[in-house]
């Protein structure tokens, strides 16, 4: 079993159950900033990481992406945040603010 083949509507449903949004993000990032970091990369390329509603709400979030800017500040031409429209839904005003704060950051949406 390669993880490729492993389907969201899979995995997902497990880590609601187990309440671990935001440590599975976490998680994610970690990994997808591992492989920007042991690349030589294309100008073009990039890669999406999309986040869970519990972590999109968080308010540390914000804090999160700042800190990871100061830390990498190329991580912007690299990693483009996603959410889900559900998560957009949820709070709308507060996912507007959230990502007006996030694109002033240099990420892409």
């Amino acid at each position: 079993l390669y993880f490729d083949e492993v389907m969201p509507n899979t995995f997902i449903p497990l880590i609601q159950a187990l309440d671990i949004e935001k440590k599975f993000d976490k998680k994610i990032l970690s990994i997808a900033i591992e492989t920007l970091l042991k690349r030589q990369l294309p100008k073009d390329f990039f890669i999406n990481v999309n986040f869970s509603a519990k972590q999109f709400g968080d308010s540390n979030f914000i804090v999160m992406l700042e800190d990871l800017t100061v830390m990498q500040p190329w991580l912007t031409k690299y990693l483009v945040i996603e959410i889900t429209e559900s998560t957009m839904i949820a709070n709308i005003e507060q996912t507007s603010q959230y990502l007006n704060q996030i694109r002033s950051l240099g990420f892409k949406i």
